[in-house]
Formats: structure tokens, C-alpha cells, sequence
């Protein structure tokens, strides 16, 4: 029996804010002011990062008394600091009209902290085009069990766009449909996006209108 798509989960940083070389230097921020000299490089960064990034700050030499919250107030201090450096990608507002319109809930699912993530988002007017949001997620398996119930949706009915293939392995294993995002500035390498095996691959977020359309008749199997 064909499945028709109800819903679009959505990963933040990297999919919709364009966002990745200001992020990585907000990690610099982190291992500096904590007194780390062996800081990864972009290419480490790459390879690691994902929702369960205090991992990655653990693996990299940030002791292990120093919290999440400890971290994120020196990222978020320098992330306010270089706020214009960056914004939301092209079109982004128009491509999820057209999605809602055509009967898609949306929803934000990101590790991003919640201040950063609805200042963003509301400069931006989006924050009508999403139905819920959920920051802070991480691990961000967790939030996309409680987004599924939330709203109710089994998992074969949600497409999610992830850019690290930490979040498509997290949503391959809830049964989602997961989409790689292959953009030149996705945060992780696409070879690793590949190797996580997402269900499709998309470069610009505009794809998502052929690719829902194109599931929702039949022309592509789920």
C-alpha cells in the first residue's frame, strides 16, 4: 500500500541556516576558552559533529566537569557576536508555504539551543511555517520519538532532512524517511552522509518539492 507524506522534520543548522563555517569557529571559541591547544581542525570537525556534540567535545580534550551549558554560553556569546555572518538559506520561506499548502505538517528538530534557534527563526518570519519546533536535541533520536508522537505520525509518514550522518543513522533506526543533505556547505563530508544510507539525497531544499510530489503519486517507492 502506497504511503502518502504527512509530515516534514527538518535538521537546522546546516539545512536551513547556511551556517557551517561560523558554527566550526564557534567550537574554536569553546576549546580556547577552556584552555584547549589541540583543537580539531574543519576537516575533524566534519567527521564528528553531530546532535551528541559533547561527545565530540569530550573526544577533543574539554574536561569532563565542564556541562553542556558551560560550553554553549561561550558558543552562544560568540555566535550573537558574528550573527549577520550568516542566514537562512534561499527560498526557504516560499518552499515550506508551498509544502504546507500541499497539506505537510513541518516541524524543527535541532540541536541548536533554543535562544539561538527562535531568534533565528523569527527574524525570519518562519516561525509560522513550522508546527513545532524542538531545540536543544540532543540526543536527537529522543526528540524524534516524541515529535512522532506529538503529532501523531507513524515513521514510514515523515520525511526528515539531516546533514550529519549521526541524525540519518538517528532517523533510519526510528524508521523515517531520510533525506541527505548534499549541499557544498552540509556540515558533514557526503561520503559519510552516503555510508549512513540515507532513503534520498537532495542538494537544495527547493528539491523537496519535486521529491514529496513525486512519492505522493506513486513515482517513487518509499
Amino acid at each position: 500500500m502506497r504511503v502518502r507524506i504527512k509530515a516534514l522534520f527538518l535538521d537546522f543548522n546546516g539545512v536551513i541556516l547556511d551556517d557551517r563555517e561560523l558554527s566550526y569557529r564557534s567550537t574554536r571559541a569553546v576549546f580556547t576558552a577552556f584552555g584547549v591547544t589541540n583543537i580539531p581542525t574543519l576537516e575533524e570537525w566534519r567527521s564528528c559533529i553531530g546532535s551528541n556534540y559533547m561527545d565530540f567535545y569530550r573526544k577533543y580534550g574539554i574536561p569532563p566537569n565542564l556541562t553542556s551549558s558551560d560550553l554553549n554560553n561561550i558558543r552562544n556569546k560568540f555566535i550573537f557576536e558574528n550573527w549577520n555572518e550568516v542566514s537562512v538559506r534561499p527560498y526557504c520561506a516560499d518552499i515550506l508555504r508551498h509544502l504546507r499548502r500541499n497539506g505537510l505538517e513541518t516541524a524543527i528538530v535541532s540541536a541548536e539551543t533554543r535562544p539561538l534557534l527562535e531568534k533565528r527563526i523569527k527574524e525570519n518570519n518562519l516561525d509560522i511555517l513550522f508546527d513545532r519546533i524542538y531545540a536543544d536535541a540532543s540526543p536527537k533520536k529522543d526528540h524524534l520519538v516524541t515529535a512522532l508522537d506529538e503529532f501523531g505520525l507513524k515513521a514510514e509518514e515523515v520525511l526528515f532532512v539531516e546533514d550529519s550522518a549521526e541524525g540519518v543513522v538517528a532517523g533510519n533506526e526510528l524508521g523515517l524517511l531520510t533525506i541527505a543533505f548534499l549541499n557544498e556547505t552540509s556540515y558533514s563530508f557526503h561520503h559519510r552522509l552516503e555510508v549512513a544510507n540515507p532513503k534520498f539525497r537532495i542538494v537544495e531544499l527547493s528539491d523537496l518539492i519535486d521529491l514529496v510530489s513525486l512519492i505522493n503519486i506513486g513515482n517513487i517507492k518509499t
